[in-house]
């Protein structure tokens, strides 16, 4: 019973010591990728006014959930904290880095609800079927 007790506690330990390893090599890819990014931003063309009035209606049709997203986006581009609740942005004073970073956030969350919807429709299928 006591050596069972052991093998559980090293198990434990060695269970707790690969979250650690690998919390620590997720954050370290995080922080390339966010590298990675902020050069791709930083070496990207200004946003045409067409392409900024597209976003603004994209951004404005978001879910709610997401607002807060775009808050820290738009915080984190002009250094200034704004409030998710009540989010009134000029695309036109933003720079070109925030207002990729504020697109391809749009693009990944319109497609997420996308893909939510189209696993709902499948899931519905398949109870009719039945």
């Amino acid at each position: 019973m006591v050596e069972v007790a052991r093998v559980r506690t090293q198990d434990e330990q060695t269970a707790e010591q690969l979250h650690k390893d690998v919390l620590s090599q997720l954050t370290g890819v995080e922080k390339k990728l966010n590298d990675l990014l902020a050069r791709f931003l930083s070496k990207s063309r200004p946003m045409k006014a067409e392409e900024r009035r597209e976003l603004y209606s994209r951004l404005k049709g978001l879910p709610a959930g997401s607002m807060s997203r775009v808050a820290e986006l738009v915080s984190s581009g002009n250094g200034d904290k704004i409030d998710s609740d009540d989010i009134s942005v000029d695309l036109e004073t933003l720079d070109s880095s925030t207002l990729w970073r504020l697109h391809f956030f749009e693009k990944l969350v319109t497609q997420h609800v996308q893909e939510q919807a189209v696993s709902t429709s499948q899931i519905a299928s398949s109870h009719q079927a039945k």
